[in-house]
Parts: C-alpha cells; sequence; structure tokens
C-alpha cells in the first residue's frame, strides 16, 4: 500500500463523516450550529464564574489538558478547579492536533490566555527521523514494540495502543507505509512531555492517560513527582483517579482494592446489590442510556431462546454453549495492564485455535455492540476463515439479554460482561489483569497457557455461582450507580458530544449549592489516599442511585 493510499484509508471514515455533514448542510442547520455555538459560550461562561468561588488557593504551574474537546470533560475541569483553587494559580492550555481553535476559545472562556501546543513544542527534527528508523529496523514484528526502549522507561504497551489506534487495525502493522512517521510522533510526545513538565509544574489535570499522546504527560510527570489527576467521566458521572506513581497509569476502572471490597460493611454491600439488581433489569430492558448499553440492548430486538439458537444452527441442544465477547479492537487493549497476549486479535485467533478442537462444545462468538458505532475492521470479517460448524457468529440483530440468558458460560477479555453475566448466575472465564479480575467472583486465567487450557476443559463446572453473583452484584452496585445527592452532577453520556452544552446551559445556573458541595468533596478525596474518586464518594454515601432512575435527560436529536 502507498502512502497516498495508506493516508487515504486512515482518513476514510474521518472525509467520509465531513462528507456526509456537508451534504447535508441546510440554513436550517448553519443556524442551529451557531446556536450551538452560542450555548458553548454561555456554558462556559457560566461554568467559569462557578470555578472561579473557591476557598481553595493553588500555587504554581499546572497544565491543563486541551487536547481533548468534549462538554463533559470541561464541565469536570471546572469542577476540580473549583474544588483546588485553580484559578487562582498559572494555568497553561495545552492544546493538541484536533479542535485546537474551539479549545482555545474555551480556554479563553475560562481566562486561560497562556497555551501551548504538543506535541509541537518539540520539531520532528533530524536526529529525531534518524533514532524513528534505527527503531525501525530493529522491529521485525508488531509484539517488538513491546520491548522498545525508550527515554523515561515509556512503556511500548501505550505505544502500541496508540499506533494501533491511528492505523485503526486489530494489528500494528511494523510495515505500513506511515509507520516512520508514526514513531517519530511517538519521540516527540515523550520528549515535548519532558519539556513541558517543567519544575515549576505542581499539577497535572489530563482528560485520558492513554497511548503515546496522553500518556508521556502522565507517565514522566509522575516519575518526577509531579501529581496528576485524570479526569474521566464515566456513564456521565465524575470518575477522577490520581496518578501517584507511573505504574498507576493502568488502574483507570474506578474500582476498590481487594481488601477494601472485602471489607464493605454490610449493610452498604446490600445496598448496593439491592439497586445494581434494579439497574441491570432496567439496562437489559433497553432503560440505559450510555453508548454501550444501548447498542448491546435497546437497538437490537430479536430475543432468541435457547433451543431456538441450536436449532437455528443444527446444533445439539444438549451441548453447552460457550459465548465469546469481542471486545473493541483497537480501543486501548493494554488499557488495563494486557500481559497475556499481544492483543485483542492474538486473543481471538487463540480461542480459534483451541475451540476448532472442542467439539462437545457449541462456540458462540459475540461483537462488540459499539462495533459500527467505532467504526473499523469488523468480527465476522475477522472470523470469516472459520468453517467449523460448532463455531457460530451471533447475529447482529439479536439482543444481548437473549445471548447472555442462552449460554452455559462465557468468555471475555475484560469488558462490563463480566459483571453483568456473572450477577444473574453465568460463569465467566477472563483472560488476562483487567479491572475486576481479582475480585473473587470470575474465573481469571493467571497466564496465556493457564487460559488456553482451561479453554479446553469444562472450567465452569467448578465456580460457585451464587456467591459469585452476589458479589459481582455488590461490585456493580458500585461501579455502575452513584450516590444519591449526587444526582445533579449526571450529564448526558460524552458520546452525546457537542449537544450536551445545550443542556449545561440551563442546569448550570440551577445547581450551585449542588456544585459548591461535590467540589468540597473533590477537594477532601484529593487529601485522601483514596485513588479513585468515585470509589471514594460511594462509600461516603448513604444511598444510592441507579441510573435509570434519574430523570431522563433530554438532547435534540
Amino acid at each position: 500500500m502507498s502512502i497516498l493510499h495508506e493516508i487515504l484509508h486512515t482518513n476514510k471514515r474521518r472525509v467520509g463523516n465531513a462528507l456526509r455533514k456537508f451534504s447535508k448542510l441546510t440554513p436550517q442547520k448553519i443556524m442551529d450550529s451557531r446556536s450551538l455555538m452560542a450555548d458553548r459560550d454561555a456554558s462556559e461562561h457560566l461554568l467559569h464564574l462557578e470555578s472561579c468561588e473557591s476557598e481553595a488557593h493553588f500555587e504554581g504551574r499546572v497544565l491543563v489538558d486541551a487536547t481533548f474537546d468534549n462538554p463533559g470533560y470541561w464541565f469536570r475541569y471546572c469542577l476540580v478547579r473549583k474544588a483546588l483553587g485553580l484559578a487562582k494559580a498559572n494555568e497553561v492550555g495545552v492544546l493538541g492536533p484536533y479542535n485546537a481553535k474551539k479549545c482555545k476559545k474555551t480556554l479563553l472562556n475560562f481566562n486561560i490566555h497562556h497555551n501551548v501546543k504538543y506535541p509541537d513544542v518539540c520539531p520532528a527534527t533530524s536526529d529525531l527521523r534518524k533514532e524513528a528508523q534505527r527503531i525501525i529496523r530493529e522491529t521485525h514484528n508488531a509484539s517488538d514494540i513491546m520491548s522498545w526502549k525508550l527515554p523515561y522507561d515509556f512503556p511500548g504497551k501505550l505505544i502500541y495502543d496508540g499506533i494501533q489506534k491511528k492505523q485503526r487495525t486489530p494489528v500494528v502493522d511494523v510495515r505500513a507505509p506511515l509507520f516512520e512517521m508514526h514513531v517519530v510522533e511517538v519521540l516527540r510526545c515523550i520528549e515535548a512531555a519532558s519539556m513541558l513538565l517543567t519544575d515549576d509544574t505542581k499539577l497535572v489535570v489530563l482528560s485520558h492517560a492513554m497511548n503515546y499522546d496522553y500518556g508521556p504527560l502522565a507517565w514522566i510527570a509522575s516519575k518526577r513527582g509531579i501529581p496528576v489527576i485524570v479526569l474521566s467521566g464515566f456513564y456521565g458521572t465524575p470518575r477522577f483517579w490520581k496518578i501517584n506513581v507511573p505504574e498507576d497509569i493502568y488502574k483507570i476502572a474506578s474500582r476498590p482494592k481487594l481488601d477494601e471490597f472485602k471489607a464493605f460493611p454490610l449493610a452498604i454491600r446490600t445496598k448496593l446489590a439491592q439497586v445494581f439488581r434494579e439497574y441491570l433489569d432496567d439496562r437489559m430492558n433497553g432503560q440505559a442510556t450510555d453508548v454501550g448499553a444501548w447498542y448491546a440492548y435497546n437497538s437490537k430486538h430479536d430475543r432468541l431462546t435457547r433451543p431456538e439458537i441450536a436449532k437455528g444452527f443444527g446444533w445439539d441442544s444438549s451441548k453447552p454453549i460457550v459465548v465469546v465477547y469481542a471486545p473493541h479492537w483497537f480501543d486501548g487493549p493494554h488499557l488495563h495492564g494486557m500481559k497475556n497476549f499481544r492483543d485483542f486479535l492474538d486473543w481471538l485467533e487463540c480461542i480459534l485455535g483451541v475451540a476448532k478442537g472442542v467439539t462437545d462444545v457449541n462456540w458462540l462468538l459475540k461483537n462488540h455492540p459499539c462495533e459500527d458505532f467505532y467504526g473499523g475492521i469488523k468480527l465476522h470479517e475477522l472470523a470469516a476463515s472459520v468453517k467449523s460448524p460448532h463455531i457460530r457468529l451471533v447475529d447482529r440483530n439479536w439482543n444481548n439479554a437473549a445471548v447472555m440468558s442462552a449460554a452455559d458460560a462465557i468468555v471475555t477479555y475484560h469488558g462490563t460482561i463480566g459483571i453483568e453475566a456473572t450477577a444473574i448466575g453465568k460463569p465467566v472465564l477472563v483472560a488476562d489483569v483487567g479491572w475486576y479480575d481479582d475480585l473473587g467472583f470470575v474465573k481469571a486465567a493467571t497466564s496465556r497457557e493457564d487460559f488456553l487450557n482451561l479453554l479446553g476443559k469444562a472450567w465452569w463446572k467448578d465456580l460457585a455461582t451464587k456467591p459469585n453473583a452476589e458479589n459481582a452484584q455488590v461490585f456493580g452496585g458500585l461501579y455502575f450507580t452513584i450516590p444519591e445527592d449526587q444526582s445533579s452532577m449526571v450529564l448526558p453520556d460524552d458520546a452525546n458530544q457537542q449537544k450536551i452544552y445545550t443542556f449545561m446551559k440551563g442546569h448550570i445556573g440551577k445547581i450551585h449549592e449542588d456544585f459548591e458541595r461535590e467540589a468540597k468533596c473533590i477537594r477532601d478525596w484529593w487529601s485522601d489516599s483514596s485513588q479513585h474518586y468515585h470509589v471514594y464518594r460511594m462509600l461516603k454515601a448513604k444511598g444510592f442511585f441507579s441510573p435509570t432512575d434519574l430523570p431522563k435527560i433530554k438532547l435534540d436529536s
């Protein structure tokens, strides 16, 4: 493939989206766009006023991630800004290659006038290109990326994920024409992060800590003893986390440590399990509004029974059905520290290699619910060569509740299905470290060899499904639900993008006291040893809300 062809291929989705948007432009659409821009300015003005009122006073230079543009992120930034008194510090906006003009305008709305362009502070010099070429000469396959020796011991796992996302492929192609450009960019990001993290930098605020773009800022800052706070926002709620040491970069999920999880008081465990059971019932019946739930449950209508599935495939219904839940191929496979497999494709290929020989099991391969939403290669393309009659693909129109119900056992890497399925009494096998593998309610492989060995056996027969279900319900309550006094902090899912501003414009002025209380909670958490804000918040809560019990947030279509 030529460089020109790869550029066209890499940007096909972006160009296609732009052309579709352009083709749909009408005078009304233009007016709506201008109205949305006005809503954005109004919302950000209100956020600025709210976040400037603070009891705290932060001293020193603060790097503010402005490489990611999303209303939910800016809302979360202003919560932390108010909590820590960042408006009184030397805030420096870090602009990136995307939406820089919009983000710069937001920074100005927040009265942040000093900004830098990342990674442009480090140009692509001839020395960097030579170093990139040396690295490429020593790179023979995708797995070699994991062992690259780079400044600050920056991990190859994050580089792999970043290049994979650029290529939008299930495995990194080290022979692609643009591979050298990506390696140069990796080196630039690492050097640029080092340059930006000056001695007077006292805090780094990031939207993400993944890949080789965000990752170096988090990794190098923590190596230098500079605190990092990542403003994640899952399910419309604040899910902040601290990075104190480099390895914390893999602890993105809002979860307690094992000893904390076991030590939860019985009263809290009971409440969490109850509210999660209610939420899971709503989620499986199409009431949840997050993107993953929508595509898994809301938009799929076919609810086939187990006998109907077996009959449709010509299977012996007395044989167990094991469902393999595929991940999103190029969205951070190493996000939680994957170590047993190169990537998700490596994992899938190993599963298929075992499954072909295990004919006393009926195998179903389930695509990721957001496969179409994110684009890129599909499961049915990767599994096209599979001709074994006992290995089939789930129909894309099947509702996930029906698939779970039909399964005798479930295999995942570290998807939310591990929580959902276990909570309804289904045994689950996970392949590696993730974000719930060590909490005791799933069967967790200890190595690549252990996983492949388990696949060939009836591993599910020795699992205590009832106590596992109870623990999964407790964890699900902790992860998915929210404190009852945090309901006004819930925003539409980040996937709604700019339309959130219209909601925020009318919402922010109504929640002054709640904003104050939330900022106080964040300030207390920042002084506490707890790593995850959501876990800290839930342990302090007196009651919990299921997200589906909250008033539905209506956005213009």
